[in-house]
């Protein structure tokens, strides 16, 4: 087989089942999907390969920070909110026939403002992915200290998952997880504006991680309940397109699951210390 035709091959295999409306959208027409992985390259260089400066940073990326997070606040918000509606209330989520193309004829009808709303969110979803890669750079570099292999992997499989959504079901079942996952961080951001916006909420950020570790199994059962559906439903699991796609669910599923819990060991650790230090104190003043 020559280059050039296992060059048609691999184009004609990643494009074959790509949804028709999202062909004209950037990285969607490429056969293998080179530039996604090359993105995905670059951020993990950039976050392994920066070393912490010892002298402290002179820029204030407070001001950024508060702007950033205000941002992802209002767009994850709305985000949730127009995919509660075009996915009606969640519902279509469970459906594994998603809306087919419409063509405009001069009216615009619900089923195409929907149908076209929906492939655009899910594409504006992606672009969104790519603006927290530099979210996370700016975080490493505001700290001075390395981002954690949890946030990087987290960065890196989003971004893939959300890409592979959209190219191959921008509705239905993929809609129901950039639904959960808007939810999930228009809370983490709006907690995360508060802090910037008013320092005095740092009273609360013990309570706040007991909840977003809660929000994180609450998160990982529903991902890996919907998986469960997708591969249990006769419907879904005749589709060759929404069975395969469900597994990349049930991966990030399990891995958050495991997140939350390496975030509730570590409280409880915290805990356990705070208790030996009032003991010992409680120890010295006898």
């Amino acid at each position: 087989m020559t280059i050039s035709s296992m060059s048609i091959f691999s184009e004609s295999f990643w494009n074959r089942a790509m949804d028709p409306r999202v062909h004209h959208f950037p990285f969607m027409s490429d056969g293998f999907p080179w530039r996604i992985l090359s993105i995905s390259f670059i951020y993990l260089l950039i976050v392994k390969l920066w070393k912490p400066s010892r002298t402290k940073n002179s820029i204030d990326f407070k001001p950024w920070l508060l702007i950033q997070n205000g941002f992802n606040f209002g767009i994850h918000g709305a985000g949730f909110i127009i995919a509660l509606f075009l996915s009606n209330m969640g519902r279509e989520g469970l459906d594994c026939t998603p809306l087919k193309p419409i063509t405009y004829n001069g009216e615009l009808s619900f089923n195409y403002v929907r149908s076209e709303s929906t492939v655009h969110l899910t594409v504006v979803l992606l672009f969104i992915r790519i603006f927290m890669f530099t979210e996370s750079i700016v975080l490493m570099i505001h700290k001075g200290k390395k981002i954690s292999n949890w946030r990087i992997t987290n960065d890196i499989a989003l971004f893939i998952f959300t890409f592979l959504g959209v190219k191959y079901l921008p509705g239905g079942p993929s809609l129901f997880f950039g639904l959960t996952y808007m939810a999930f961080y228009a809370f983490t951001y709006g907690y995360y504006t508060l802090r910037c916006g008013y320092p005095e909420t740092d009273k609360m950020v013990q309570s706040a991680r007991k909840f977003f570790v809660l929000l994180k199994f609450l998160w990982s059962a529903i991902s890996i309940a919907h998986f469960a559906y997708l591969v249990l439903h006769p419907t879904c699991h005749a589709s060759s397109v929404v069975f395969p796609l469900s597994f990349t669910e049930l991966a990030y599923g399990v891995g958050t699951f495991m997140n939350g819990m390496d975030g509730w060991r570590e409280m409880k650790k915290e805990k356990m210390m705070e208790k030996m230090e009032d003991k010992n104190n409680n120890l010295k003043e006898e």
